[in-house]
């Protein structure tokens, strides 16, 4: 059951991350009302996007779904009068310059008052028309959820390629990744995104974003919205302009620990837990952990819904919900680049390079000095926030 909860310390973080969201959101919404009447029935879809997904609205034009690609149409849109243009530019200037909102107010007042500018609001929560410092949020312990509407976020998606003049795709293929992210060093709260690749069209969004301190309790709970969203696209599929387009997921991709969590099978460290065949690990007493066994048999879909390896899941017998979502659970379901590679093998590379006990191994004093030299050079040409991810 869904609870309007007031926001607290607790959620600040949530509120900063869709604020800006919003913003750009009303921008767009105020020039989306002077579209012509024939665009109503998408108007509500794209209404419930900007407004309670909380996402940029793409830049859309127009489009009329009774015309061929070799015909164009021309909208009859009311004429602009010198306070829409005011108010649009202003729109513009808070939303470009992230002027603080309390500043927002102050000019707004200002040109009230002094400029004679009375059509103008006083303050810049009516301007923007934020939300008033509450948000819709389902509870789910020990945190909050908040759903966005997967039909709604392909059909902006849908609506963009057709402004730009991309044909639209006879089917839509999903790929997801759901894992913890924390908020900051100093206290325990963490994001845990649902997020949602097109492939082909490499375009990015968010299905849904739990916060709370720790982890969803109930997996099945956490992505129960989200494989509710996908079955039905799985059924009816979506129907755009008197189309429809197949929707289907073709993976999963995340790291060890989160996959564990979603699949609800023991961890990568667990004795039987090689996600590829059916191995048991073995101790080597030097804090490590091997699969020696080259030759066991490997796991598929079947083996895997049908348990017969049952040690390599959990104990309570529970089923995933994702089980129900991905069609081959162990060719569909991959572990990512960035942790096996970036931050697995190589880093175990570098510890022998740099840290290795014999000489004959260990890169030279004048080869680490060179590397670090390199490294300081192309600092420059590489934006920190691409590697915010410590090793």
């Amino acid at each position: 059951m869904s609870h309007v909860l007031v926001l607290t310390t607790e959620n600040e973080e949530l509120e900063t991350f869709l604020s800006q969201e919003r913003l750009n959101d009303n921008l767009q919404h105020h020039k989306l009302r002077q579209h012509h009447t024939s665009m109503m029935s998408y108007r509500k879809i794209l209404s419930k996007i900007f407004f309670d997904l909380n996402f940029e609205e793409p830049d859309i034009m127009t489009w009329n779904g009774e015309l061929n690609s070799n015909q164009t149409t021309q909208l009859q849109l009311p004429e602009k009068t010198q306070e829409d243009a005011v108010i649009e530019n202003l729109l513009q200037w808070a939303s470009s310059t992230q002027v603080p909102y309390i500043h927002v107010s102050s000019l707004l007042k200002v040109l009230h008052k002094n400029a004679a500018l009375t059509y103008l609001p006083l303050y810049s929560r009516t301007l923007l028309k934020s939300l008033r410092g509450k948000l819709l949020f389902e509870d789910m312990p020990p945190g909050k959820y908040r759903h966005f509407d997967l039909e709604a976020s392909l059909v902006r998606f849908i609506v963009a390629l057709q402004s730009k003049g991309i044909q639209i795709p006879s089917e839509i293929k999903l790929l997801f990744n759901a894992d913890g992210l924390p908020l900051s060093k100093s206290c325990s709260n963490e994001f845990w995104p649902i997020l949602v690749r097109i492939q082909v069209y490499d375009y990015f969004f968010a299905a849904g974003i739990y916060q709370g301190r720790g982890k969803p309790a109930d997996v099945n709970v956490y992505l129960k919205f989200f494989a509710a969203d996908i079955h039905h696209l799985k059924i009816s599929g979506l129907q755009f302009e008197g189309q429809k387009i197949n929707v289907s997921v073709c993976g999963m991709s995340s790291d060890a620990p989160a996959m564990a969590y979603i699949l609800n099978i023991k961890g990568h460290n667990a004795f039987y837990g090689c996600r590829i065949c059916t191995t048991r690990e073995l101790s080597s007493g030097l804090e490590e952990v091997t699969f020696p066994e080259i030759n066991a048999p490997l796991r598929s879909d079947s083996s895997f819904r049908k348990r017969e390896n049952i040690q390599h899941h959990n104990n309570n017998q529970i089923r995933s919900v994702v089980e129900n979502i991905i069609d081959d659970l162990t060719a569909d379901v991959h572990l990512d680049y960035m942790h096996l590679v970036c931050i697995g093998c190589f880093q175990k590379i570098l510890n022998v390079f740099f840290c290795h006990p014999f000489d004959n191994i260990r890169l030279s004093p004048a080869a680490s000095l060179a590397i670090s030299a390199f490294r300081e050079h192309v600092c420059q040409y590489i934006p920190i926030s691409d590697f915010a991810k410590k090793a």
